[in-house]
């Protein structure tokens, strides 16, 4: 909504302008997944279960972000590339987390035992 107005508060050349906002048009999207498996994974943790939100988060950098990244910026040659993997992997994250939530290995961590 108001991103070239923003970037101009940091930088007055046009062509980094154009470019960070093509960056937030690909990422503002992602935000939405990123909050779901940042509260998702967070009550996994606070339960005492830091091993799935551990690994999804290996999985979802490691596994999806990185080779989405090298895949696309290959075939591509465009700085949207990395963007694309990020938003791609928030996604993944959300959805993967999501199954985890619903799983409910979390609940039976020892916290709730007492």
């Amino acid at each position: 909504l108001f991103g070239r107005q923003l970037m101009n508060l940091f930088t007055s050349t046009e062509e980094l302008i154009d470019y960070s906002v093509r960056m937030i048009s690909w990422l503002i999207p992602g935000y939405i997944a990123m909050s779901v498996t940042q509260v998702l994974m967070g009550v996994m943790r606070g339960s005492g279960d830091t091993m799935s939100p551990m690994w999804t988060s290996i999985v979802t950098t490691v596994a999806i972000r990185l080779p989405v990244a090298y895949t696309l910026a290959w075939y591509t040659h465009r700085p949207e590339s990395i963007f694309i993997s990020i938003l791609i992997a928030w996604i993944s994250g959300a959805i993967i987390s999501s199954i985890l939530y619903r799983r409910g290995k979390w609940k039976r961590s020892s916290i709730f035992d007492k």
